[in-house]
């Protein structure tokens, strides 16, 4: 479920988070209001779906440098720079741990129709004027498509007791979630079949700069079923992101079709790749 686009370009903008903050909370700025939109895998070949409902107020590190800000005001902060789509899916993406390709804007008015068909009409209006629940609507869009009831697993990590109050160095409140602790609650249930039957022995080695790029890149990876076996840092730094792997049949697999889609690597056979590895995957600037 970020095709990560320029998700490596990690550079902080011109603007301080200072000054993005205040335009996003400035009174009567389209910015002071929230949207969260619901996570939603849809498996179409067998009809079943998964829904995570994340809170509005939820604390995260916005991705492309934007900061820490409430789940919230993340769209209309990335949109003072015409690009909240894109700053809202990487960060939901580094959130849950599992690529997003597309992503509900309120500017838009419905989600992506390329990328999730008849699912567009469900109407971010709707949502607002109605007075049914969420969840119902979205429950009604998903049977629209075929998903049978029964096949629709609902998750609330704050219902679940997953989110925890914490106090801020100003004093004010806001909420935080353990992407471990989010793991645990989603295990297994964003799994490729097809990935995890392959059991390729991947290492994820991070040439840039950037901390922690490699931890989180080898946490998708993962939740979506492969095999990562180590996570290290690597000289020289490249200025791309590269696949390599010693068998040219692993060219064809599923797993490496899908480093290629959403980390957008090159591909490149190497014979005398380390043995510890069936491939591996160097993360550039």
């Amino acid at each position: 479920m970020p095709a990560y686009g320029d998700y490596f370009n990690q550079k902080k903008k011109k603007r301080s988070k200072e000054q993005l903050t205040r335009a996003a909370t400035k009174k009567g700025s389209f910015a002071s209001f929230t949207f969260t939109p619901p996570v939603v895998s849809l498996e179409t070949k067998t009809r079943e779906a998964v829904v995570v409902f994340l809170p509005a107020e939820l604390l995260v590190t916005a991705a492309h440098g934007y900061g820490n800000l409430p789940l919230g005001s993340v769209y209309f902060v990335g949109e003072l720079d015409s690009r909240g789509e894109a700053v809202l899916s990487d960060t939901i993406s580094d959130l849950v741990g599992l690529p997003v390709n597309a992503v509900w804007s309120p500017k838009e008015g419905f989600l992506d129709q390329q990328s999730l068909g008849r699912l567009s009409f469900i109407n971010q209006e709707i949502f607002q004027k109605s007075s049914t629940h969420k969840l119902d609507w979205l429950l009604l869009a998903l049977n629209w498509l075929l998903v049978r009831s029964d096949k629709i697993t609902v998750l609330d990590p704050k219902a679940s007791g997953l989110i925890e109050s914490i106090v801020l160095a100003d004093g004010s409140q806001s909420l935080y979630l353990d992407p471990n602790r989010l793991d645990k609650l989603t295990s297994g249930l964003f799994y490729s079949q097809k990935i995890r039957s392959e059991v390729l022995r991947v290492g994820v080695l991070n040439s840039t700069q950037v901390d922690g790029l490699g931890n989180r890149v080898a946490r998708l990876l993962s939740n979506f079923g492969a095999s990562v076996v180590a996570v290290q840092t690597t000289t020289p730094q490249i200025t791309s992101c590269l696949v390599t792997f010693r068998d040219p049949n692993i060219e064809k697999s599923q797993t490496v079709d899908f480093i290629e889609s959403h980390l957008h690597c090159q591909k490149k056979l190497e014979p005398e790749l380390d043995n510890r590895y069936d491939l591996t995957i160097i993360l550039g600037t």
